[in-house]
Parts: structure tokens; C-alpha cells; sequence
């Protein structure tokens, strides 16, 4: 079971050394696909000082429950696999309060990361899933 993460705007739980492509931010990635149904996709990456390197996809289908898988990988490389589902409404919430801030950024000139927001999501869907598996 993963443990919640502490935001700071210095980043101080993570190591940021293992951030690629730049090491002095936490990446996130979100793909909108309306093709044939909602199918929503965030995507973010923890190196964490304590849980180590966590890769975080939250999916999203238009239904009452979501899901957050999280890989997670030691320094020697082990991979141990978390499955969260939660209720929609949750990831529907953060999606809204993602796109608005980043949209409002668009008048700085600023880069809008998400880091926050990203660890944010991630804390409430361990609050608050209705179901957990692990695996490799």
C-alpha cells in the first residue's frame, strides 16, 4: 500500500534528479481521446526520497468508477504494482480545476507544470478508493 505525498513548492520529497526531460520540475501528461467514447488519461511521475520512483496513470471512461494504477520501482529496479478504483466524480473534479488552471496560465509566461494539482489527485484517491489490488 503507498503512503500519501507532501507537496512543498520546493519539491523537497522528491528526487528530482530522476526527472527526465528537465530535473528541477515533476512532468504531467494528460490525453483527451473522444474518438469512439471518453477515454481520459493523466499521467505523472513521483521520485519519491521514500517510496521510490512512482509512474501514476489515472483513466478515466466516462463511468462511475475510475482507475489509478501505480508502478512503482525500487533503486535495484524492482516493480511492484498498485491498483486504485475510485469514483468518477473525483478525477471529473481535478480534471475541471487542472484544465482551468492551466488555461489561466496561458496569459503569463510561465509554464504550467501541475505539480500540485498532480499530487493533489493522488492523495485524494488514496483517501477515498473503493477498491485496492497489488501486484507485479
Amino acid at each position: 500500500m503507498l503512503e500519501k505525498l507532501v507537496y512543498d513548492e520546493k519539491l523537497t520529497n522528491f528526487d528530482l534528479s530522476k526527472t527526465e526531460p528537465c530535473d528541477d520540475r515533476l512532468m504531467t501528461k494528460l490525453i483527451l481521446d473522444d474518438y469512439d467514447w471518453m477515454n481520459y488519461k493523466f499521467i505523472t511521475y513521483f521520485p519519491t526520497k521514500t517510496q521510490g520512483f512512482l509512474k501514476v496513470e489515472i483513466e478515466y471512461y466516462g463511468s462511475a468508477e475510475s482507475t489509478m494504477i501505480v508502478t512503482q520501482f525500487d533503486d535495484n529496479g524492482l516493480i511492484k504494482k498498485h491498483k486504485y478504483i475510485f469514483e468518477s466524480e473525483l478525477f471529473e473534479k481535478f480534471l475541471i480545476d487542472f484544465m482551468t488552471k492551466h488555461i489561466q496560465q496561458w496569459e503569463t509566461n510561465i509554464a504550467f507544470c501541475g505539480e500540485k494539482e498532480a499530487v493533489d489527485i493522488f492523495n485524494k484517491v488514496l483517501d477515498n478508493y473503493t477498491d485496492y489490488e497489488e501486484g507485479n
